[in-house]
């Protein structure tokens, strides 16, 4: 079982600012996914920043759970679907390739590494902004390496966690 089957739930989105002062319950935290911007209160940011795993908190309950899915703020991977998963997301890199430590590649801003992550998922995170949906990320790299596509999948599937939260990119909806 992969990581990525294991957590079953991924964020969705881009965290675009505060709108308001924090602690009042008029203030709003935008989220955009794909063309449009969610405007959500903060109990909801709370649990779509949760998502992102920073907390280690992988327990969730019913009505949370609800509240992310329906808003389309996070995406179950059901270990049946990861092709279909990655039909339907993409990988949007936020921050910039920096270099190698070892067997690792940092990523991060000039003079501030972020995260670091292994070759391969290094690849998939620089392919991803000039490709669709993660599955297209799949065939680039299998035509580069002469490996088969669903063989890549559970890898990338289970790098994402790092780089979503250390904010080095973000899944959004594929615009298929």
């Amino acid at each position: 079982m992969t990581t990525a089957q294991a957590l079953l739930l991924l964020p969705i989105g881009q965290f675009c600012g505060v709108s308001g002062p924090p602690g009042d319950p008029a203030t709003r935290y935008p989220i955009r996914i794909a063309d449009r911007m969610i405007e959500v209160d903060a109990d909801l940011f709370t649990l779509w920043a949760r998502a992102h795993g920073v907390s280690g908190d992988e327990s969730w309950t019913g009505a949370e759970l609800d509240a992310l899915l329906s808003e389309g703020l996070a995406a179950r991977i059901e270990p049946d679907d990861e092709i279909g998963f990655a039909h339907r997301h993409r990988l949007e890199p936020l921050l910039m390739g920096l270099g190698v430590d070892g067997d690792q590649f940092v990523l991060g801003l000039p003079g501030t590494p972020v995260v670091s992550v292994s070759g391969p998922m290094f690849t998939a995170w620089a392919a991803a902004a000039a490709e669709p949906d993660l599955w297209s990320v799949c065939l680039r790299l299998a035509a580069e390496t002469a490996a088969e596509p669903a063989a890549l999948l559970p890898g990338l599937l289970d790098g994402l966690g790092p780089l979503l939260a250390a904010g080095a990119a973000y899944l959004d909806k594929a615009s298929r």
